[in-house]
């Protein structure tokens, strides 16, 4: 219930304000006063007078006074809170709500849900009928205003639909019920996207209802991450990753997995600022990527954010077919050198068949995505309609050439015209040296591979000279003739490859360089074999498992309607299609809700007239004021009381009066703060600003700042400008101050944030930069001024946070995130060579004796300098000079574990197995300030003694 800028959340409990007059009957009468007489006995018998006592009538403010505190606590109970966002002026008339319920919708419905919910409210009190349209459904609902009540019940059964309905379905019967009703007021509640004819639908509101009766409710920063169709490249599965807004960058992470569920990898992408689209890659060798079935987005709830790969991204089927078998060389013959070169990302298959014609019509019964032919010269013209079609339909068919097809004529399947000639390098009669490989054109799926030094030809076959032939060439040698040829036939290709696929033409096939061009050529194949089989064997594809609103896998629904197997490519997401897996178990086909080519735009700012009001969801704009209505029924309490104490007397002296100011400031006092500090902190979280820094900051002037460091010893961190990342740094810091102010010698004052680019970094002994993906890269001077600050003896601790979000690096061992985003900042940095702490290194012994360094994940290491051997043969030296290393990399999110609030309590959970993980991180950071100011002390002799003792050595 709301009343102008108040509402209430349990509006019942201000029924209890009636017996406000029964109170004020209760509260108006206190005892007499007792009188005060002189002690002689005579003067007080004389004083006797035998008269009615009559109760004493309470001054009228102190009743007021306490019908005020029951006032304030009845107001408290019933949960206010203050909206001060405007009201646009409406007319008297039915209250048309049109809700935007598809998927982009859907993570956030619940709090649309409660800004529609409010508006229906408001609409019960006004006794107004309401029109609740849901754009998903259509024209197949009402379009009959009825009672408020009545459009509350329906608004409970509404649910966000998979898919992004076209607004126009709803046009027609909505203008003709707007005609009915011309004095309506119409709220839009937007899902913040163009997409689903906006703009149409904004002209028709325009011309149906004057610009003061209609509202446009929407929230940019509501609007989900999209991600787009997946395409499996040489390298790397990338996945598009869109938005609609373009205002601040945004990261996140992928993760895909398999069609059990299980967990494959994930991919971290960033959104720039002022950018809509970013690619994710999962570098993944190709048998991990072909048991990729479902990607989504992190903590993105859509099924916008879902892609469903079927096997048309999956391993690709090649059947291989040679002219002739070498049976005096079986090792080296055509077969057995594709077969294995092949293996690692392809299944072969072979055929028994005899002939030409019937082995290559085996294949296309098997469904087959790739054909190798090895020097098969004439393929019979009545499987070539059949392989036509295949080729057309995203086959791909690779020749590879020979002595028989060099003397072929007339071939329909050929790139390229063939001279009838081979062209001899290197030979006893032959002037011509081998040649080696010149360059891989630019349009060709072999662009960017680097070019072998030890490839060379000595025999190839030549194509005759066309004008089209530099287009078909896709690799030339260096003298300019082409290596291999293709010919694109709607979505197939044919490939020549102009030498063969066994040694005796070149030692092509015996270098990595042919493995690799032979899995860029099989992944251009977009007809992985089941859908040969679903066109020719079925009709319609049943819907099997389907996508819900949220990105969740649901069973086929009775609405869902089997798609045609032909047109499974070019089938739109809608309520009769929704998105999910079509087909069988062993052959299916995924539609998901986004396709090839769809483009996401948000609703521009002139979509509606001037004069329309706009508002978002407003769900954080309210502010409660229950604490401070209890606040004020305390502090009325407490006058209250020192009113009574003063009528009864006992006010005189200054000693009852001192106490009784005393109890009212130590009960007000404590009250105010503790409503005041959660408001202030509310209201900064609402705006975005940033906690209160120290007093000392990079914003002091230079003299001041330089004086205030140098007189204490601090603790400093990088200011990163994310003011989460910030205030975490500040506060695990400060976490770590104090415990070495408790258990060490060393009292360091309060951390302070540094900018790289502009404070003096000489005054601190420890530098905390916590690195984040979403921070821009500093300046060269900045990233200059911190590493002459590792060589003057200072050192940072470099923390990536995200240990969480490790997965296997390319080149071994781990990588995240935040390691990609260090090694692009310390690029060009002169960075020494590192090692993870070794077991007895000084780290490990200059306080506690730790064997680990724990953050909030307790699983990554801790890298540091590598110690160089010691020339007096010793084991391991801890350093050969008093220094300490100049950087620290850890990826346990250190100071999120030593980060506690104003009263000492950790801020931030651990993720570990060990109860005691924050105490031993509190360990880590003690011994890593202990190291950096006393350096390698530990390992002078005096102390061996002692701590061979505690070692139990």
């Amino acid at each position: 219930m709301s009343f102008l800028s108040l509402s209430f959340a349990t509006p019942l409990m201000l029924a209890a304000l009636v017996i406000l007059p029964a109170i004020w009957w209760l509260l108006r009468f206190i005892p007499p006063r007792p009188r005060e007489v002189a002690f002689p006995p005579l003067r007080l018998l004389l004083a006797l007078r035998r008269e009615d006592e009559k109760p004493q009538t309470s001054p009228w403010w102190l009743t007021a006074l306490r019908l005020a505190i029951a006032a304030c606590v009845i107001l408290a109970l019933s949960g206010p809170a203050y909206d001060p966002q405007s009201r646009p002026e409406r007319s008297r008339g039915p209250l048309v709500l049109v809700v935007d319920n598809g998927w982009p919708s859907a993570q956030s419905f619940d709090l649309r849900k409660a800004a529609i919910d409010r508006d229906i409210e408001a609409a019960i009190e006004a006794n107004l009928p309401v029109l609740l349209v849901a754009t998903s459904l259509g024209s197949d609902q009402s379009f009959r205003p009825q009672a408020a009540t009545e459009a509350r019940e329906r608004l409970r059964g509404l649910a966000p639909e998979a898919f992004i309905p076209d607004r126009r379905d709803i046009a027609a019967p909505l203008m003709r019920a707007l005609q009915d009703i011309p004095d309506a007021n119409l709220i839009w509640y937007s899902d913040g996207l163009a997409n689903g004819e906006a703009r149409a639908f904004a002209n028709m509101l325009a011309g149906a209802l004057p610009a003061r009766r209609l509202t446009l409710v929407e929230d940019p920063s509501l609007t989900p991450l999209i991600l787009g169709t997946a395409a499996n490249g040489a390298e790397a599965l990338e996945v598009p990753v869109m938005r609609a807004g373009t205002i601040a960058p945004v990261s996140g992470s992928l993760r895909a997995f398999d069609v059990r569920g299980r967990s494959i990898a994930a991919a971290p992408f960033t959104v720039e600022a002022r950018s809509d689209k970013t690619t994710a890659r999962f570098a993944l060798p190709v048998e991990l990527r072909n048991d990729i079935f479902r990607i989504e987005i992190d903590q993105s709830r859509t099924a916008g954010s879902v892609q469903l790969l079927d096997d048309r991204w999956r391993r690709r089927t090649v059947g291989l077919l040679a002219g002739a078998a070498d049976f005096d060389n079986p090792l080296l013959s055509p077969l057995f050198v594709l077969s294995h070169a092949l293996r690692p990302f392809a299944d072969t298959r072979l055929t028994n068949a005899n002939g030409t014609g019937p082995s290559i019509g085996e294949f296309l019964d098997q469904n087959v995505a790739v054909i190798v032919m090895a020097d098969v010269s004439a393929i019979p013209t009545d499987i070539q309609p059949r392989l036509d079609r295949w080729i057309k339909n995203g086959g791909v068919l690779v020749r590879f050439a020979g002595t028989r097809l060099a003397n072929q004529r007339g071939d329909p399947f050929m790139p390229v015209k063939l001279r009838q000639t081979t062209r001899v390098l290197g030979g006893t009669l032959s002037w011509e040296q081998p040649q080696s490989l010149g360059r891989f054109t630019p349009a060709s799926p072999f662009a960017g591979m680097a070019i072998p030094d030890d490839v060379t030809i000595n025999r190839q076959i030549l194509a005759e000279p066309d004008p089209d032939l530099p287009g078909k060439t896709w690799v030339e040698l260096t003298d300019g003739t082409p290596l291999v040829t293709a010919e694109t036939r709607n979505a197939g290709h044919i490939v020549l490859v102009h030498v063969t696929a066994d040694p005796n033409w070149s030692n092509l096939p015996l270098s990595g360089t042919f493995l690799e061009m032979l899995r860029r050529m099989i992944v251009l194949s977009s007809n992985s074999g089941a859908q040969d089989r679903l066109t020719q064997g079925e009709t319609l594809l049943a819907p099997l498992r389907l996508l819900d609103a949220s990105g969740r896998s649901v069973g086929a629904t009775p609405l869902a309607k089997p798609i045609p197997a032909a047109a499974i490519g070019k089938t739109l997401v809608s309520r009769d299609n929704p998105p999910g897996i079509y087909g069988r178990e062993e052959a299916f086909r995924a539609l998901n809700a986004v396709q090839a080519g769809d483009q996401f735009t948000s609703l521009p700012g002139d979509l509606l007239p001037p004069g329309v009001f706009r508002r978002d969801y407003g769900g954080h704009r309210e502010t409660p004021l229950a604490s401070w209505f209890l606040v004020a029924a305390a502090a009325l309490f407490l006058v209250d009381a020192l009113l009574v104490l003063m009528m009864s007397g006992l006010w005189r002296g200054r000693r009852p009066l001192a106490a009784a100011t005393a109890l009212i400031a130590l009960g007000i006092v404590p009250l105010l703060l503790a409503s005041i500090e959660p408001a202030s902190a509310q209201i900064s979280r609402q705006r975005g600003q940033r906690a209160p820094q120290p007093p000392l900051s990079a914003a002091t002037p230079e003299d001041t700042f330089a004086l205030n460091a140098a007189n204490r010893t601090r603790l400093a961190y990088v200011i990163t400008g994310i003011t989460e990342i910030d205030d975490i740094s500040r506060q695990g810091l400060t976490g770590l101050s104090r415990t070495l102010a408790e258990r060490t010698s060393l009292e360091p004052a309060e951390p302070v944030g540094v900018d790289l680019a502009r404070d003096e970094l000489a005054f601190f002994p420890l530098l905390y930069w916590p690195i984040d993906a979403r921070v821009d890269k500093p300046s060269p001077a900045a990233i200059s001024r911190a590493d002459q600050f590792m060589k003057n003896g200072g050192t940072i601790l470099f923390d990536t946070r995200d240990q969480s979000a490790s997965r296997p690096a390319a080149r071994g061992g781990i990588d995240t995130p935040g390691l990609v985003k260090l090694r692009e900042i310390l690029k060009g940095v002169d960075v020494p060579e590192l090692e993870v702490v070794p077991a007895d290194h000084v780290l490990t012994k200059s306080f506690y004796l730790l064997t680990a360094f724990p953050g909030r994940f307790d699983d990554g290491p801790l890298w540091t300098e590598k110690t160089a051997p010691n020339p007096t043969g010793a084991k391991r030296p801890v350093r050969i000079a008093d220094g300490v290393s100049p950087l620290l990399i850890t990826t346990n999110d250190v100071a999120g574990a030593w980060a506690v609030d104003a009263r000492g309590n950790p801020l931030l959970p651990t993720y570990g197995e060990s109860p005691r993980q924050r105490e031993m991180a509190l360990r880590s950071g003690i011994n890593i300030v202990m190291y950096l100011l006393t350096g390698n002390y530990k390992s002078d002799q005096v102390h061996v003694d002692d701590i061979l003792q505690r070692l139990g050595q």
